[in-house]
């Protein structure tokens, strides 16, 4: 260490040399007197090219020009600018190269001598720039995203809330403030569930995507939570920090897709059992068609031309019934809705049982069960729709002959206290 400081050298000679900063002691001329090694590997200057210039040659070309007059201010009036004070600067090392530093300069009076410490604060800077650019990205997606921030103190009493929140409820961040979270959650819809996410809270476990309905000043919402336990470096709690999200509007329109989704599943039973019934409808006429237009009959009806007549009129009769059937079928609605629309009129038990007979006439020859029909005894009129109980008659009538067996197949009719019953019987 240099004599010029007029101190010990035992005292501070290890500190001097091994520092990582810049020291460097100048007259009140500005002129170098000593400096440590950290300042020729700091500037690139061997000390040798640094002792007795002047110290401006580590500054830019915009202080140079200033700090001999900042001393001469300083020596008259005793304004300091740098002096006990300490400020950023700009140095230039003996490449060209200018770096931020920390200066912090102290004055020996005694020996009108000055000592300055610089310290190299590229890597602070640069850590602060990208401290400041991670925050404002950081604010950036805080404020474009749907969700807001939030944190709790020991009490869990929300002590910050972001601003998003008066994006998403219309509420001011106030409204918020203050408010204890655990008797929020008491006042939500399914107190079960809450009880269970106080007991989680309690706990101060973690917890992702709590949801629960609340009726809120601005009306009914369902609120999504996330948030994780926070502790300081002694393990003390402090409170819980995390996001939330409206997402009333999500839940709704799930709700109304579950129910479409209930919709349609009952839309398709009913298509469903409308084609098995419509099935019916059609086999019944078919089988009598097929049953009166059998090749095999060709002979009885050659040797009995009465039957002739009637099979045409059977036929006839059944291909009406089919037609009837297939308008009904272009009718859309009725399969929309799921049922038929019952068009209810006077009928006549006389005729429609004669009708049954001409049916079951031909699904008695397609199926060689006998079927017996009453021929008498009917004088009277029901109020119902005829095409659907002829329907009915023939179905059951013609499962009978096919599934019954050889036995014969009976229809009955009643009447009791104005209600007419009909019982197919195999």
């Amino acid at each position: 260490m240099s004599p010029h400081l007029g101190v010990n050298p035992s005292t501070f000679e290890l500190a001097f040399e091994n520092v990582i900063d810049a020291i460097i002691v100048i007259s009140d001329r500005g002129i170098i007197q000593d400096c440590n090694p950290a300042t020729s590997r700091l500037f690139g200057y061997a000390k040798s090219e640094l002792i007795d210039q002047n110290v401006a040659m580590l500054m830019t070309e915009r202080d140079r020009a200033y700090h001999d007059g900042y001393i001469e201010n300083y020596l008259g009036t005793g304004d300091a600018k740098i002096i006990g004070i300490g400020r950023e600067v700009v140095a230039r090392t003996k490449d060209g190269q200018e770096f931020p530093a920390r200066l912090a300069v102290a004055e020996d009076k005694r020996r009108k001598m000055f000592v300055g410490i610089l310290s190299d604060i590229s890597a602070a800077r640069d850590a602060r720039k990208e401290t400041a650019t991670m925050l404002k990205r950081f604010q950036d997606f805080a404020y474009m995203a749907a969700d807001w921030f939030w944190e709790t103190d020991a009490d869990h009493t929300d002590s910050h809330i972001s601003e998003r929140i008066w994006h998403s409820t219309g509420l001011p961040m106030d409204h918020f403030l203050g408010t204890n979270r655990l008797e929020d959650l008491r006042q939500a819809e399914d107190q079960e569930l809450a009880r269970a996410h106080i007991d989680a809270i309690r706990a101060r476990k973690p917890f992702s995507g709590f949801e629960y309905w609340i009726n809120h000043p601005i009306g009914r919402r369902c609120f999504s939570l996330s948030g994780i336990p926070n502790f300081d470096e002694s393990g003390s709690f402090l409170g819980y920090r995390g996001v939330g999200r409206d997402v009333t509007e999500l839940r709704e329109q799930q709700r109304e897709l579950e129910s479409a989704q209930a919709e349609a599943v009952r839309a398709n039973a009913e298509k469903t059992r409308f084609l098995n019934m419509t099935n019916h409808e059609l086999r019944s006429p078919l089988n009598a068609i097929l049953g009166y237009s059998d090749p095999s009959h060709v002979a009885i009806y050659r040797d009995n031309p009465e039957k002739v007549a009637d099979a045409l009129a059977a036929i006839h009769h059944s291909g009406t019934l089919l037609i009837d059937m297939v308008n009904s079928l272009l009718d859309v609605s009725r399969i929309e809705a799921g049922k038929y629309e019952v068009d209810c009129d006077t009928v006549d038990v006389a005729k429609l049982v004669e009708e049954v007979a001409l049916l079951a006439q031909g699904m008695q020859d397609r199926f060689g069960v006998q079927c017996r029909i009453p021929e008498a005894g009917f004088d009277f009129t029901i109020h119902s729709d005829k095409r659907l109980i002829l329907q009915i008659l023939t179905n059951f009538l013609s499962n009978a002959m096919k599934y019954g067996g050889e036995a014969p197949v009976e229809l009955r009719i009643e009447k009791e206290n104005g209600t007419c019953f009909f019982d197919v019987i195999d």
